[in-house]
C-alpha cells in the first residue's frame, strides 16, 4: 500500500473503532463514488439538467478519496416542509452534514423511490447564479426522470426535503 493509502486505513479504522449508529430508520450505510464526470453520473441515474456544472461546487465536507462510506444516511424526508437555511441549522445542532451533489446522485442510485414522498435538496453543494450560493434541488420531469436545479436558501416548500448523514469515512 501506498503511504496516503496507508492513512486512508488508518482513518477508517479509527472511526470503526468510536462508531455507534443509531439510524432510527435511516439508511445505515451508502457507497459514494467521487471519480467520473458529474454529467455522465446524472445520465446514469437517467437524469438531467440545464445547469451549467461548472458552477456547481462542492461544500465544506469534501474528500480528496476516490470514494467514501456515508453512515446514517437520512433521506430528508425529517427536512420536509424546513427551507435549506433552517435544514443546516439543524444539521449542525445535531453534528450531522448536508449531502452533496455526488452523495445525493449515490442515493438515487440506490434508492430511486425517494421522489415517491418528497424532492430532494442536496444542500452540501451550490450553484453560484450571480451573486448568490444556491443549494441543488432534484425534481422529476414530465417523464418522472431526475432533473437538477437549484433552490432558495430562505423558502420552504412543502414537498422538497434536505438529505443528511452522520458520518463519513
Amino acid at each position: 500500500l501506498e503511504e496516503s493509502d496507508e492513512r486512508f486505513m488508518r482513518s477508517i479504522e479509527e472511526k470503526i473503532d468510536t462508531l455507534e449508529i443509531k439510524t432510527q430508520g435511516n439508511i445505515p450505510l451508502l457507497l459514494v463514488v467521487l471519480q467520473g464526470n458529474l454529467e455522465e453520473k446524472i445520465k446514469k441515474i437517467h437524469g438531467h439538467t440545464e445547469l451549467s456544472l461548472d458552477k456547481i461546487k462542492r461544500g465544506t465536507q469534501t474528500s480528496t478519496n476516490p470514494f467514501s462510506v456515508l453512515l446514517d444516511v437520512e433521506d430528508g424526508e425529517k427536512m420536509v416542509a424546513k427551507s435549506p437555511s433552517d435544514a443546516l441549522k439543524k444539521f449542525w445542532k445535531e453534528g450531522r452534514y448536508a449531502l452533496d451533489v455526488h452523495e445525493s446522485i449515490a442515493l438515487l442510485t440506490h434508492y430511486p423511490a425517494l421522489f415517491k414522498n418528497h424532492y430532494f435538496i442536496s444542500a452540501g453543494s451550490f450553484y453560484e447564479k450571480e451573486n448568490d450560493k444556491l443549494p441543488l434541488l432534484w425534481l422529476l420531469d414530465e417523464h418522472q426522470n431526475p432533473e437538477l436545479h437549484y433552490a432558495w436558501f430562505d423558502i420552504a416548500h412543502g414537498s422538497y426535503g434536505a438529505g443528511s448523514y452522520a458520518t463519513k469515512i
